[in-house]
């Protein structure tokens, strides 16, 4: 059983990784759907049961909030919200159970914005939370994903930072 779930988390891991370095909204989701089924099945054999509910979810919240622009109220927020926190009340068992319902809940709003430079900032606060909750399960391969999401997305926020300064010198130059 350990190695079938090495296996899924080190798939997970790639297709996490490279969901994180997408610059496109549609293809992030995309790709972090696959991830969520992987990674859902990882926690269920590691019997990390609110991992597995909340990852599962994630891959629906994904295709919603692909579609997004064809929604035509905000309401869909507030409902992917509500079942993230519902989930949470019935999964507690202890604290380390609501990680994954913090995690969502704030993803959800991440995730909702069209703005990639937003959602990076909020990938470096959602992976991690995912890190710690990982940590603590055993899921230490998914441990490695959130690391590298969490560079990644700050490597991608100095690259935005320095491109807007670097705009705004030239601008001044000019």
């Amino acid at each position: 059983m350990l190695i079938l779930t090495s296996i899924l988390g080190f798939l997970a891991v790639i297709t996490d990784i490279i969901s994180a370095a997408q610059k496109n909204r549609i293809k992030l989701l995309t790709i972090a759907s696959f991830s969520n089924l992987l990674t859902s099945f990882e926690y269920v054999l590691l019997g990390a049961i609110s991992g597995a509910i909340t990852t599962g979810l994630g891959l629906f919240r994904n295709i919603i909030l692909s579609n997004k622009e064809k929604l035509s109220t905000n309401i869909i927020i507030y409902v992917l919200m509500a079942i993230y926190s519902l989930i949470g009340i019935l999964m507690y068992d202890g604290i380390i159970s609501l990680i994954p319902t913090i995690a969502s809940v704030i993803y959800v709003n991440v995730l909702w914005q069209t703005n990639m430079t937003f959602i990076k900032k909020g990938n470096v606060v959602v992976y991690a939370l995912w890190f710690l909750y990982d940590f603590l399960v055993g899921a230490y391969v998914a441990c490695v994903a959130n690391v590298i999401i969490v560079l990644l997305s700050i490597k991608d926020l100095v690259i935005e930072k320095n491109k807007v300064k670097n705009s705004k010198l030239n601008e001044t130059l000019a």
